[in-house]
């Protein structure tokens, strides 16, 4: 997947971040995180694929991404989602549980999952 441009959530020490990819070489990426930090990270670390935007209008964005995202957290009751999937023993993707639960799999919606 071709991720230049993209704003994408990605793990970072067991936690999700957000960046920019400003370069994409590859399997490893160029990424710009909110604070104009340059950091280097494999492809198979990204979790949730955003939207295409300006590296300019990133930090705006981050900032608005930051919280949807905790707005859908806070929604979140994690006993009513366990009770949904009804002992159903297989592995569930983040976009399965955000489908489930908040009845759309936007990147937000997964973020707030994962």
């Amino acid at each position: 997947m071709f991720l230049e441009g993209q704003i994408i959530e990605f793990l970072d020490d067991d936690q999700l971040k957000v960046g920019y990819v400003r370069k994409q070489e590859r399997d490893r990426l160029q990424v710009v995180d909110p604070r104009g930090r340059h950091i280097s990270i494999a492809g198979d670390r990204v979790v949730v694929v955003h939207q295409k935007a300006s590296e300019d209008g990133f930090p705006g964005y981050a900032r608005e991404l930051s919280e949807k995202i905790q707005n859908r957290q806070i929604e979140m009751d994690v006993e009513l989602l366990w009770d949904s999937l009804g002992g159903d023993q297989r592995e569930f993707t983040s976009a399965e549980l955000a489908t489930l639960f908040f009845s759309e799999s936007s990147p937000e919606s997964v973020s707030a999952v994962f």
